[in-house]
């Protein structure tokens, strides 16, 4: 398509959120392929907010939105993410992953659900890093790099996007010179290399004058200017722009004004519209740079693909210590048994009440709740995996967002209105399952879609994350009245359930339990593309084709349907989904791809441990599970918290 076909209309666009006055009110502009078109207005002008409208960050505007002539609206998720990309002009990330990675999340559009990345796509990823630099430190965690290194990774992600327009919030605002001469020129060459189109938010008109095709100027949320960008810096624009003459010096060897904001304005001059012989010869000579620098690419390469393998082979160690676990750990006790009491399994012609007593003890007893406490383990792991990486959060639990308080009391509550709920017909068991089991679930599902609610309503995460805490403290106190009011006789079983332990397991227990943690490892698993965007935060995820509501509520309904279900066969275990993901981490990396894998195995083999011990270290007594995770749990979680803050 040639130069001059327009990418990107803007017709009569009005915005107004709910809550507030009207932002947009009839914006009205286009963007030419192969132009860099800059938005600019003073504070509140409506800048940001009309790149995230284009973008459908924001999806509740009225007017009209065209990308190729196409209605914006009508373009799925992942088809506008292909054509349009979006650096937001702060982009905070959650976790550690290296620098590489993160450019690597801008494939995400290019690939299909299960697809695998190909050479094509670390090639983009290469390209993408040479040119804005960044080879030196593309193998570097992105929480260790200073701010103009991590605005030239963020950048280089949405060229690995390969969209055809892109939009700019403030790109080099709150960097220094260098960075931002260098982010400029990447942003100058790649748009004529590949012939897309910019939109770029800014303040600094000078910087307009010197490399923009266009400025467009907002005004009270409206379109007050259209002009070539050799006119950004004339009286006319500045008292558009800023509601006052502000002095412009002429720059003759650049062929602009130069705008001075502590005075007043003089005649303006005239410029070219394109950018000077030398500034192209610049960009030439920096591209050229950032090619030479091959080998530097090629090392984060290998160093990615180093980290991958790596991470691989611990989930197989893993996964081999989870095994012998389950074989090794039922042996265990006051009495260790021999292997030899494996051969001795029940048959239909041996039933288990035939076998020796060291046998029946064994697969009537140890390895059924060695079993259960893995597959436990496993299922608070991914939950909470999954709320950390909701909120964004280490400290996100089932815990901590009330998701297990509300499981508890449905359960004590089936505890202590069991003579009631035989009155009505329920008995102790219902198809198959005790009904102590259904109103587990049944509470977990009414605290998770209260936290659901309130964190929607909630403006940050931090808010979101409290509503939890605070669900969670109101269903504790009711069950804590409930045990105020009940007998001795239920509050001695709802205090002795509400600890956590094995005591329910039964073979169809073991057999719902697996279906729930198969499942739920499932979904996260088909979603670890879409996790690790969400770490980047809302607006990122949904610029690279997320449907981010979707996303939470699926996240939401799979924490709540594994936290409902352990909670139900072994009471609230806490601790497990804190610890059990930040080990993970350490061992296998940030990408969920690998993260899912480890929480799993991590949270299995911590439960099914921490049962053998409770199990024998006062025997005869068997210390409930859940007190043996706490004790372990609670100083990690102090450590936590100490490790945050001195991150602050």
């Amino acid at each position: 398509m040639e130069r001059s076909t327009p990418i990107l209309k803007v017709n009569s666009l009005t915005y107004a959120p709910e809550d507030g006055a009207r932002i947009l009110s009839g914006v009205r502009f286009q963007v030419a392929r192969g132009e860099r078109v800059a938005l600019v207005g003073a504070n509140g002008a409506g800048k940001t907010t009309t790149l995230r409208c284009v973008a459908r960050i924001i999806d509740d505007w009225t007017g009209e939105i065209t990308i190729n002539g196409r209605d914006a609206r009508r373009l799925s998720r992942m088809e506008l993410a292909r054509k349009v990309a979006y650096v937001a002009q702060f982009s905070p990330t959650f976790g550690t992953h290296a620098a590489r990675e993160i450019v690597r999340f801008g494939r995400i559009p290019r690939r299909s659900l299960f697809s695998r990345f190909t050479a094509e796509d670390e090639e983009a990823v290469d390209d993408a890093i040479r040119r804005v630099g960044a080879c030196a430190f593309a193998s570097r965690p992105i929480n260790t790099l200073s701010g103009g290194e991590r605005q030239k990774i963020l950048v280089a992600a949405a060229f690995a996007q390969e969209p055809e327009l892109l939009l700019l919030d403030e790109p080099t605002t709150f960097l220094d010179y260098r960075s931002q001469s260098e982010i400029s020129d990447a942003i100058a060459q790649w748009l004529d290399d590949v012939g897309a189109a910019a939109l770029e938010t800014t303040h600094d008109l000078n910087r307009v004058a010197l490399t923009a095709d266009r400025v467009v100027a907002l005004r009270s949320g409206e379109t007050a200017l259209e002009a070539p960008a050799r006119d950004a810096t004339s009286t006319t624009a500045l008292r558009v722009v800023f509601g006052r003459e502000l002095r412009a010096v002429d720059v003759p060897d650049l062929g602009v004004r130069i705008v001075l904001p502590d005075a007043r304005v003089e005649p303006q001059s005239k410029k070219n519209d394109r950018q000077t012989p030398d500034q192209q010869a610049s960009n030439a000579a920096s591209y050229a740079r950032n090619h030479a620098e091959n080998d530097e690419s090629g090392d984060s390469r290998r160093e990615s693909k180093r980290r991958a393998q790596l991470a691989t082979r611990r989930i197989l160690w893993l996964l081999a210590a989870a095994l012998v676990a389950a074989i090794v750990l039922p042996l265990l006790g006051r009495t260790c048994y021999s292997f030899d009491v494996w051969r001795r399994f029940p048959t239909p012609e041996r039933p288990i009440a035939s076998l020796d007593s060291y046998a029946k003890i064994f697969w009537g007893e140890r390895l059924p709740k060695t079993l259960l406490a893995e597959l436990a383990g496993a299922g608070l792991a991914l939950a909470g995996l999954a709320l950390q990486t909701l909120f964004r959060n280490p400290l996100a639990t089932p815990y901590t967002l009330g998701i297990a308080s509300g499981s508890s009391f449905g359960a004590t509550l089936a505890i202590y209105c069991s003579g009631a709920l035989a009155l009505l017909g329920l008995g102790s068991s219902t198809l198959g399952m005790p009904t102590l089991v259904w109103f587990s679930a049944l509470g977990a599902c009414v605290a998770t879609a209260l936290v659901y609610g309130l964190s929607n309503r909630a403006r940050t995460q931090d808010r979101a994350l409290l509503a939890g805490v605070a669900v969670g403290f109101f269903f504790s106190s009711l069950t804590l009245f409930g045990q105020y009011l009940a007998n001795p006789t239920k509050t001695h079983a709802a205090i002795r359930w509400t600890t956590g332990g094995l005591d329910l397991c039964e073979p169809r227990y073991l057999g719902v339990t697996l279906l729930a943690v198969v499942g739920g490892f499932t979904v996260l698993q088909t979603l670890s593309r879409a996790l690790d965007a969400l770490l980047l935060g809302d607006e990122r995820a949904t610029s690279l084709g997320i449907d981010v509501r979707r996303l939470k509520l699926t996240l939401f309904a799979t924490s709540s349907f594994l936290v409902g279900v352990v909670v139900a066969f072994c009471g609230p275990i806490g601790f497990v989904g804190l610890t059990a993901p930040h080990i993970a981490r350490l061992w296998v990396g940030e990408s969920h791809a690998k993260l899912v894998s480890g929480s799993l195995l991590i949270g299995a083999l911590f439960l099914a441990l921490c049962h053998t011990f409770a199990r024998i270290a006062l025997f005869p007594v068997v210390i409930p599970v859940g007190v043996v995770t706490s004790l372990l749990g609670g100083p990690f979680f102090l450590w936590l918290l100490l490790r945050r803050s001195n991150a602050r």
